[in-house]
């Protein structure tokens, strides 16, 4: 588990420097931020910390694929395959990101 943390920890800064063009020290301060706040929240049962960090990394996760989903949907040139209509898109999309703010926030908050 610890070299898994470890490589996403530097997927993580790569994608800061390369990805963002953060400078390497930023990219690098990024990456380490949260891992240390979770340390000094008092959080040092390894079982906590992953619930924890995949609590949230799918919370925004989930997020960020519903914002991308509306973002494709207004920007795209290409006709999908398929299409959901606003009237039903528009509400469910609603409904999961509350969903998704109230678990990272219910999840915090047991921390």
């Amino acid at each position: 588990m610890a070299t898994s943390f470890l490589t996403l920890g530097l997927a993580l800064k790569g994608v800061y420097h390369y990805d963002f063009k953060i400078k390497h020290i930023t990219a690098w301060l990024l990456a380490i931020t949260f891992p240390l706040i979770i340390y000094a929240m008092g959080l040092t049962n390894f079982i906590q910390i992953i619930s924890l960090a995949g609590a949230l990394g799918f919370g925004v996760n989930g997020v960020i694929y519903i914002f991308t989903y509306w973002a494709a949907r207004k920007k795209g040139k290409r006709k999908p395959e398929y299409t959901l209509s606003k009237t039903f898109a528009l509400p469910v999309s609603v409904l999961l990101i509350a969903v998704f703010i109230f678990g990272l926030f219910y999840t915090i908050s047991n921390y």
